[in-house]
């Protein structure tokens, strides 16, 4: 039973009327609202207060399972940011460490390793060849020791035939011989002991230290390295030096040995017959080789001496070197202390010149001092190490040279090309620039080769972007030459941008700077886009008012061919569908319309006629297929407007941005009707000026082009122009062999300018001041220029014939009125006579 559930009206009892029945009738202590609905809704909340119980304890234990379900995602977020981390970190360059971070510090122990292990085992192959040599000398040694010492000893017969008489002593020649040899055999024995216990101290040195950190480690190994590494130096030269004596004494020896045998000295009285002379002449010539040997390792104790880093320095000439440097020193305290003493008594005794007498007394006595200062001042050469031009060339050196692809990603974080600018650039001049070049290239073929990591090749790509902000912040202007090799080492279009920013540094290029920042900081098709035609117009747009434009020639070719590609599509299509080419392959209509699409992203927003005026002013080539792209079906108005501008830059006297070639190949262009004419769907989708469409006039004073080409004719468009500007007059039809463009009188305002172009076009081949070609003209041209001279010819007559006939009215009417005059002054004169009669 609801609430809504009606009550029965026999279940209402009707009320007594007085009081007397209340009380009879009413049950005593009833409640009013003990009623069957309300123990229903009595339940209905106990069941949804139970309800309610159960729903909370279920929230309770979802939000449980969601605070689980969150952990775990977190976790999962983390590691898949690890993984996304290490997926990537080869694609990216690299990050920025701490110079003590772990990392680092393994690798420059292990640097630090290789590099000792590299010294030790240099050290250790000496010591093995002096072993294996000392071991060879030995033996020959003690086979001409054995003789010798049998030429000491005397013979058993002797003893025999006279016992009381002693033996006599032998020569001091053979003693002289046997103690060489035999001090020679001692130092060979002493120098193989030395040399076995330096290699087991050497093998001590190359072990790994104890210690918890790379770091430890590594200060550890060059604190051992800096107390043991010097002494094994000393160790190992000693030992040379030992090797070296030893040989030596044997040579003397020897060459001893040999003197005395080729004068008989040995003998008392020598032979009859004088010297062995080829004996001493085989003396002589190993006096010679030995003597040739000895003055090659004076030469080399001097290379050490004079260079602190030569390769030939050794104990001998770091000897010498200090003891020069002692007596620098103590040459130039004296020279202090006599300064000081000249000035002390020219101040007592003012008559004698000290300051020049007491120095120089002072160089005569201590001369060899003297020497010593001026040795160690002019003829020694030090090394600076904190020259950055040669630690950056030995840097880019020796990353060309390396051969290990993981040492080169461990230094490739320090490459940076500012500074390879900055020290590596010289003087400015040509020759500085391209010798930086050749040393960067060197460096770039090796870090791009195939052996490298992909990270390797974004770094390289990273720092082309620091080198652009480093040098705008810096104010370094590098030399063309090296922005040229960085801008050809951009790949397109990827970094087209990038090589934009890069030309931006050149001189004059500043304008491009802003283009490239939009290209690089837009990203993606929208900033290649606003690149390709900031370039395509920035002749125009960097030399408004005068300003000079500097070389782009790279990046403006790109722009160019870029476009002409994507004109190509669009109208590869309509000639592969002809049918005049049943056999070529269509090409595909999502390319079209996706080459549509870019141009019209591209050349929107853009005014197509500062096109025109920057295509004018480039110095290099313009693409006719851009030129015509842009130019269609608006040729007479950029017609006018280029004429309007070569006008106009001749008013200011900035004739020289024209460039006469780029503006000849414009006008011809513009003068020669399109390949699209005859296409009535390439015409429907061209929007057509007014001026433009068929049977319009065209109403235009050439002057200002004719003036500019005469004055700076170009060779290689000069007959294509003149065919233009002197084909035959148009008929009331055009003819296929008229222009539009073609010069009448009534057409050139200024007939001085026409006079001297049809001067230059009345022969076939013309020639400049140094007698080369400068100019061509076809038959036909040359022929029209001279009928149009011929046409000036007879106006200049009929002017001047004109000009005559006037003069003479003019002289007749001069007479008349000089007549009428004197006439009048007569009258004059007699009435005043009359009057004073």
């Amino acid at each position: 039973m609801s609430l809504d559930t009606p009550i029965a009206c026999s279940s209402v009892k009707e009320l007594p009327s007085s009081p007397e029945e209340n009380t009879s009738t009413l049950p005593p202590q009833t409640d009013p609202f003990d009623t069957p609905i309300f123990r229903e809704l009595v339940t209905l909340i106990r069941d949804q207060n139970a309800s309610s119980k159960e729903q909370t304890a279920t929230l309770k234990s979802q939000q449980t399972t969601m605070s689980l379900m969150q952990k775990t995602l977190e976790i999962h977020a983390e590691h898949l940011k690890t993984l996304t981390k290490d997926a990537l970190k080869d694609n990216q360059p690299y990050d920025q460490k701490d110079t003590d971070d772990e990392s680092t510090c393994t690798a420059l122990f292990e640097i630090a390793m290789s590099k000792t292990k590299e010294e030790v085992e240099e050290w250790i192959k000496r010591m093995d060849v002096s072993l294996v040599f000392i071991a060879l000398f030995s033996a020959v040694l003690t086979a001409f020791l054995v003789p010798a010492i049998q030429n000491l000893v005397p013979t058993p017969a002797s003893n025999v035939t006279g016992a009381t008489n002693l033996p006599p002593a032998p020569a001091v020649s053979d003693q002289n011989i046997c103690i060489l040899w035999y001090l020679a055999l001692i130092l060979a024995i002493s120098n193989a002991v030395l040399s076995v216990l330096g290699r087991q101290w050497m093998s001590k040195l190359t072990t790994r230290p104890q210690g918890p950190t790379y770091k430890e480690r590594l200060l550890l190994h060059l604190s051992r390295e800096k107390l043991a590494k010097k002494w094994l130096a000393y160790l190992v030269e000693t030992l040379h030096f030992l090797l070296l004596s030893s040989i030596g004494l044997f040579m003397f020896g020897l060459l001893y040995q040999l003197r005395i045998l080729g004068l008989g000295i040995g003998n008392g009285e020598g032979f009859e017959s004088g010297p062995l002379k080829r004996v001493v002449a085989t003396w002589g010539l190993g006096v010679v080789l030995e003597g040739g040997v000895a003055a090659v390792m004076v030469a080399a104790t001097a290379h050490g001496v004079i260079y602190d880093i030569s390769p030939f320095s050794g104990p001998i000439s770091r000897s010498i070197l200090s003891f020069i440097k002692f007596l620098s020193s103590t040459f130039h305290s004296s020279m202090e202390y006599t300064t000081d003493l000249a000035d002390q008594l020219d101040n007592l005794i003012s008559s004698t010149p000290f300051y020049r007498i007491l120095p120089a007394i002072t160089r005569c006595i201590l001369f060899i001092p003297y020497l010593a200062s001026l040795l160690h001042k002019n003829a020694i050469v030090t090394l600076k190490t904190s020259n950055p031009k040669e630690f950056i060339e030995a840097y880019l050196s020796l990353l060309s040279q390396s051969n290990d692809p993981k040492l080169l990603e461990r230094a490739i974080s320090s490459f940076s090309l500012l500074d390879w600018v900055k020290y590596c650039s010289g003087s400015g001049k040509s020759d500085d620039a391209e010798l930086s070049v050749k040393k960067l290239k060197k460096a770039y073929t090796r870090l791009t080769a195939s052996d490298t990591s992909f990270r390797v090749h974004q770094t390289l790509k990273d720092r082309l972007r620091s080198f652009i902000r480093g040098c705008r912040e810096s104010g370094i202007t590098p030399h063309q030459l090296q922005l040229e090799y960085l801008i050809y080492r951009c790949s397109f279009p990827d970094e087209f941008a990038v090589a934009v920013g890069l030309c931006s540094l050149g001189e004059n290029n500043s304008d491009l700077a802003r283009l490239a920042d939009e290209g690089m900081s837009g990203g993606g098709e929208e900033g290649f886009e606003k690149c390709i035609v900031g370039v395509l117009k920035s002749y125009q747009d960097a030399g408004k008012g005068g300003g000079k434009v500097g070389y782009r020639r790279h990046v403006y070719d790109l722009a160019q061919g870029y476009c002409e590609t994507l004109i190509n599509t669009t109208t590869s299509s309509n000639s592969s569908t002809s049918p005049n080419s049943p056999n070529s392959p269509s090409t595909s209509a999502v390319a079209v319309a996706d080459a549509r699409n870019s141009l019209s992203k591209i050349f929107s927003g853009v005014d197509p006629g500062d096109l025109i005026k920057s295509f004018v002013q480039s110095p290099f080539e313009t693409y006719p297929l851009l030129i015509e792209f842009v130019a269609k079906g608006k040729k007479k108005r950029f017609m006018r407007i280029l004429i309007e501008f070569v006008e106009d830059c001749e008013k200011k006297g900035e004739a020289g941005r024209v460039s006469t070639a780029c503006l000849c190949e414009v006008f011809i262009i513009l003068a020669s009707p399109s390949p699209s004419d005859n296409d009535p769907e390439a015409i429907a989708d061209t929007n057509v000026d007014e001026d433009d469409s068929e049977g319009s006039e065209i109403d235009l004073d050439l002057t200002p082009f004719l003036n500019h080409i005469t004055k700076y004719p170009d060779y290689f468009r000069w007959s294509q122009t003149t065919d233009i500007l002197l084909s035959p007059p148009s008929p009331p039809f055009p003819s296929p062999s008229s222009s539009p463009y073609a010069l009448t009188i009534n057409r050139v305002s200024d007939q001085v300018i026409l006079r001297k172009f049809l001067g230059l076009c009345t022969e076939m081949v013309g020639y400049n001041r140094w007698g080369g070609v400068e100019r061509y003209v076809r038959e036909g041209s040359c022929l029209r220029a001279k009928e149009l001279l011929g046409e000036l010819d007879e106006i200049d007559g009929i002017e001047r014939k004109q000009g005559s006939e006037t003069e003479v009215v003019m002289e007749a009417g001069v007479e008349a009125e000089a007549e009428a005059g004197s006439v009048v002054i007569q009258m004059e004169m007699d009435e005043h006579l009359n009057k004073e009669i």
